[in-house]
């Protein structure tokens, strides 16, 4: 492997180092490409980390590239860019993974979890590890879950009760059940890349948003909205491969970029909690107005979203709704 320089990633006090690297003769290439910043999101620090282990642990076998703020694919054409061979991993929403299986959408369902411990807890359940081979049908093989936060949600306005979204025009991905929720709520869903959705709202053709606190603050919303912490949903992405690569290549390799893809994605399971801390505290800082629910004003929300939850727990599968209610118990 051929070091070209190094990428100094500092986030909120922490700092990282990626190599910059191009394969040498006999390498086997990885590419990972992604939609956000350098840095400041799970999704980028994950891929920054995952490329400097690859690079320093496997020379001379395998290294990995990264791409930030990647203009060959969006959010929910992940898996098509993965099947073309436009890189070799991707981390994609699970929402956005509802068209190939509905069962994804689990992560989506308002206010099924908790608190993070539990959903770190779901990942480890054989429902939960069940969800990785959702992807094969497709062509897909999952690696592992990776952890972002809980879903906030910030408008033009003070929300206060799910009354105060009545009209307004929400953004939302490609996930169907992300548009019935909003949808419930009275307001009107806007399919659109979350890159786009700053300039969206400062356009004045956006007027909600939701998203992890560090996606919020690294996608430049922190001083365009009014917020509220209703940690309704999880973001959670799917590290992905084309079955095709992940099988044709040499069983040892294969074991060992296994190994650190999962040692990776624990590692930055274990610290989203802190990253998405320091990112809304760095909003608030910045001048971003946050209100917290108070027990009663979330019940509000919860009976408010309920009605999502028979529309797409059949499909969803009471096996994983289960399975999650259960480890909220214990976590």
């Amino acid at each position: 492997m051929r070091v070209h320089g190094m990428l100094s990633c500092v986030v909120f006090g922490l700092s990282a180092s990626v190599a910059v690297a191009a394969c040498d003769p006999g390498e086997t290439e990885l590419r990972f490409h992604h939609t956000d910043q350098e840095s400041g999101t799970v999704r980028a620090e994950a891929a920054n980390e995952l490329a400097f282990r690859i690079n320093t642990e496997l020379n001379g076998r395998s290294c990995m590239s990264v791409k930030a703020l990647a203009d060959d694919h969006s959010d929910a054409t992940v898996s098509e860019a993965l099947s073309e061979g436009r890189f070799e991993i991707g981390a994609v929403a699970a929402g956005d993974l509802g068209t190939i299986s509905q069962r994804f959408l689990v992560f989506d369902l308002p206010f099924l979890f908790e608190d993070i411990e539990s959903v770190l807890a779901f990942y480890t359940t054989q429902s939960g590890q069940s969800l990785l081979a959702e992807a094969e049908p497709a062509g897909m093989r999952g690696l592992a879950f990776l952890l972002d936060g809980f879903d906030q949600m910030a408008a033009v306005n003070t929300l206060e009760t799910p009354s105060d979204l009545e009209g307004l025009r929400f953004r939302v991905g490609s996930s169907e059940l992300d548009v019935a929720s909003v949808q419930q709520l009275a307001a009107t869903p806007v399919q659109l890349a979350f890159e786009e959705t700053s300039n969206a709202v400062e356009a004045g053709s956006v007027d909600a948003v939701d998203g992890s606190w560090s996606r919020l603050q690294s996608g430049g919303l922190g001083k365009v909205g009014k917020f509220t912490e209703t940690n309704h949903s999880m973001v959670n992405y799917v590290l992905l491969t084309s079955s095709t690569f992940w099988d044709g290549l040499d069983p040892q390799l294969r074991d060992d970029l296994k190994a650190l893809v999962i040692d990776v994605a624990h590692e930055r399971n274990k610290s989203a909690f802190e990253l998405n801390e320091a990112a809304r505290y760095a909003m608030s800082v910045g001048g971003a107005r946050i209100q917290r629910l108070s027990v009663a004003e979330r019940l509000i929300w919860i009976r408010a979203m309920q009605e999502v939850w028979f529309e797409f727990g059949g499909d969803i599968g009471f096996d994983l709704i289960s399975t999650a209610l259960y480890v909220n118990q214990f976590n």
